[in-house]
């Protein structure tokens, strides 16, 4: 209770840091194809599903994290609805652009 008042706040920290480290990269794809005239959509496809070896199995801290994110999506979590909002509005807004691009 030094840091965080109960398990809610904790839980909130540790996906904020984490989920805000995997976005980055996928928003750095997003406005690479935005410079393209015309991004093809299967690019755009590819960089909305490519986690960036979040899936990597070897890595304990990767499995410890997806382990996380689908218990509180089994749990219907309150606090994952919140920081998926917070966190993917800029990401969201890009990949809406693109796709009206790609597909007018």
């Amino acid at each position: 209770h030094y840091h965080f008042r109960n398990r809610d706040e904790l839980v909130t920290a540790v996906i904020r840091r984490c989920m805000g480290e995997l976005q980055a990269p996928r928003c750095l794809r997003y406005e690479a194809l935005l410079a393209q005239k015309a991004a093809p959509l299967a690019c755009i496809v590819k960089a909305l599903i490519d986690f960036g070896g979040v899936s990597d199995v070897e890595d304990p801290a990767k499995r410890c994290y997806v382990s996380l994110i689908a218990r509180l999506y089994n749990e219907h979590s309150a606090i994952l609805e919140t920081l998926s909002q917070e966190q993917f509005v800029n990401n969201s807004r890009l990949l809406s652009t693109l796709l009206k691009r790609a597909l007018p």
